[in-house]
């Protein structure tokens, strides 16, 4: 027969906390169980803003200057692009908790979460831009850009399209500001964003448009990779 609406209902809180213990199971001993109630609330958090957090996880267990973030920043607020209240920059040290650098990147309600990868922290980076992207799509823009990066761009895109929306390749102060721009104009229309900046060529940003393979700006439009 016809279920009970407190029927649905504990079936809907038991998968959502389904849901979220299979998120984190065997990433982290420390699992938390999470409420339906918990659940909606970080939902409800993730609005159209415009704030910019930035990810830095060291190599080791000592914290030095984020440089990368630091250049960023003031490109940002030089550009007109930001102001200083708008940006925030999380630093961790390696081997730091993934479902608490999770947590706080969330607590900051933050448009777009870029992270600086390195060998040691690209692992990690994909993870949690894999779950922002899978819990909360378009309202989070994933961008990863840095070293490890930058050797082979194209090859991170296409293997990993599904966590990063966007690559910025090499020293990216003068790029970042205007992939900003052009997610600030589409309103965080991701589709817009791409056909934007394809239409630009803005060099040194990579990402995947959806049934125009993946573009590499740093060449010719006709020799950008198709998808099989």
């Amino acid at each position: 027969g016809r279920k009970k609406p407190k029927q649905q209902l504990f079936i809907l809180i038991t998968a959502f906390q389904k849901e979220w213990r299979k998120e984190y199971e065997g990433q982290n001993e420390k699992v938390e169980k999470w409420s339906i109630g918990s659940f909606l609330a970080r939902r409800r958090m993730i609005r159209m803003n415009r704030k910019i957090v930035q990810i830095m996880i060291h190599s080791g267990k000592v914290l030095f200057s984020p440089l990368p973030q630091l250049h960023i920043t003031n490109a940002l607020i030089d550009q007109g692009v930001r102001e200083l209240s708008e940006i925030k920059t999380l630093e961790y040290e390696n081997g730091e908790d993934i479902y608490q650098i999770y947590n706080d990147i969330i607590d900051e309600n933050p448009l777009i979460v870029a992270f600086s990868c390195y060998l040691w922290n690209f692992k990690i980076a994909e993870q949690i831009c894999n779950s922002l992207k899978r819990n909360y799509g378009d309202k989070i823009i994933c961008v990863m850009g840095g070293p490890h990066a930058s050797e082979n761009p194209l090859f991170f895109i296409q293997r990993h399209y599904q966590s990063f929306d966007f690559i910025v390749a090499w020293y990216s102060e003068s790029v970042f500001p205007k992939l900003v721009k052009a997610i600030d104009e589409a309103k965080g229309d991701i589709s817009e964003v791409k056909d934007c900046l394809s239409t630009q060529r803005i060099r040194v940003v990579y990402f995947r448009n959806v049934g125009k393979g993946y573009i590499d700006n740093s060449k010719p439009e006709d020799e950008d990779e198709k998808e099989q």
